[in-house]
């Protein structure tokens, strides 16, 4: 294609003169031309008929290329049980835009199962009206009893068979493939609600293969009016998963310097922080842990207990990735930079963190 590329671009330039079109393109069905052509006629005509050839020939095989007759997945959903491996897919076909991120077509649902994951991927994808294409497979939907594990085996798939895109967001739900395709066939448009709701936790959600020690994972819930972001989150680490309250994922994703708004209750008032700096302070055998916010404007101006009330959640996530195996470097990414890994603080043993909370003026 490439070779064509330049042969199609060297054609148009020869090609870009002020005579008519209908007048190269009668050239080519001239007889007389292509009689010239072979008795060592005028090199130009000659040239000229070529290149209008390798034109057309370049504009076929690029429309050939690029056509839209596909299906367009935009999320895959992964799930699995005692029973083995279930493979959802949300995608749209066949109007869908090869080329748009924001492709027109009904969104849709279908889900298999199989032996292993690969299998499930394989079985889902004949049920779609034309071939998979996974170029605007932007998210990554984790089943209930989610694991490391799932990510990994799905990662070794994405590199093997071009199944989804590396930069793919993870989310979690609250519901099954079952589930949601029952629910799919009783609320007309959940599918579209549902990849709304995901394309709106994409600022807090992670990546594939960035998972480090641990991964901080949204969740999504299935209600009667749609799909919605849920209280809370989950952690996944390889020492296992717990599910986290929503404020200590909102703690956990400020720390993680995640961008957007992050909402906290303290002393009964809802605080609206929008996190400014988060810096990682060496002191001995012990960290400061400090963060500059800013409040919202027109909202609730903290006061110094709500600043204790922050700090002390801080620390209690700290300890809490520190259970699940995630260190201070796994939850803080910019810190590796800091060579902290360098100064590792004795297995099993928590390091002492203090948090700083500070809060900026407008």
């Amino acid at each position: 294609l490439g070779r064509f590329f330049s042969i199609g671009c060297v054609a148009g330039a020869d090609l870009a003169d002020k005579r008519p079109v209908s007048y190269l393109l009668a050239e080519l069905s001239d007889p007389r031309i292509l009689f010239c052509a072979k008795k060592g006629g005028p090199p130009m005509l000659n040239r000229r008929t070529l290149a209008l050839a390798a034109l057309g020939l370049w504009c076929l095989l690029f429309v050939r290329t690029r056509t839209t007759e596909k299906s367009m997945v935009r999320a895959v959903m992964l799930e699995w049980d005692a029973q083995g491996w279930t493979a959802g897919l949300l995608y749209q076909a066949p109007e869908a835009a090869a080329d748009s991120s924001e492709a027109s077509a009904q969104v849709r649902f279908a889900a298999a199962q199989g032996g292993s994951l690969g299998q499930a991927l394989s079985t889902a994808e004949g049920l779609l009206p034309q071939q998979a294409d996974y170029r605007l497979c932007d998210h990554v939907l984790l089943a209930p009893g989610c694991t490391q594990g799932w990510l990994r085996e799905y990662e070794q798939l994405v590199l093997e068979r071009r199944c989804g895109r590396l930069t793919a967001r993870i989310l979690g739900c609250g519901f099954t493939c079952q589930e949601l395709s029952q629910a799919s066939g009783e609320t007309e448009g959940l599918p579209e609600k549902l990849l709304q709701a995901a394309k709106q936790a994409v600022p807090s959600a992670g990546v594939l293969y960035q998972r480090e020690e641990g991964l901080t994972v949204p969740m999504l819930a299935l209600q009667q009016d749609g799909v919605h972001r849920a209280e809370g989150g989950l952690l996944l680490s390889p020492s296992g998963r717990t599910r986290l309250t929503e404020d200590q994922l909102q703690a956990a994703l400020m720390i993680q310097k995640k961008g957007g708004e992050r909402r906290f209750w303290a002393n009964g008032q809802e605080l609206c922080l929008r996190v400014a700096a988060v810096s990682l302070e060496q002191q001995k055998e012990s960290f400061l842990l400090r963060m500059d916010c800013q409040p919202h404007a027109g909202g609730v101006e903290p006061d110094q207990e709500q600043a204790v009330q922050l700090e002390q959640l801080c620390q209690e996530v700290v300890q809490l990735y520190w259970t699940y195996g995630v260190d201070l470097a796994g939850l803080c990414p910019f810190a590796r930079s800091q060579n902290l890994r360098a100064v590792q603080i004795q297995k099993n043993i928590c390091p002492q963190v203090q948090a700083d909370v500070r809060f900026l003026q407008w």
